[in-house]
């Protein structure tokens, strides 16, 4: 079980009131997923590009970063957002998301 110090950071970082807290807490799948979030801001996912052709927006080598709470670090990425390579990553990031909110490595 999470501290009060994590519920209130969580609290603060998502804006939510004290009843939003409360169903959160009562929710079992959201309190695992919300106590699950020091995990997921220390976990990426990175997508290097290993082909592409005719393509605008990445190059081959190109890097996506995306934090395992589904945080695009564009700082990170090297090239252009593409919304294809971004819709591409969402089963990627759907699988750690839910393994890391589980208490599973998504790698291991």
């Amino acid at each position: 079980m999470a501290s009060e110090e994590l519920w209130k950071r969580i609290q603060e970082g998502m804006g939510y009131t004290d009843e939003q807290v409360a169903l959160a807490k009562s929710n079992p799948y959201q309190r695992k997923v919300l106590e699950a979030g020091p995990q997921m801001v220390r976990r990426k996912i990175v997508a290097e590009v290993v082909e592409a052709k005719n393509c605008a927006a990445h190059p081959v080598g190109a890097r996506y970063v995306v934090r395992a709470n589904g945080v695009v670090r564009t700082e990170e990425c090297s090239n252009r957002l593409c919304i294809t390579m971004m819709g591409l990553l969402a089963s990627v990031f759907d699988f750690v998301f839910h393994s890391l909110a589980e208490g599973h490595d998504p790698v291991g």
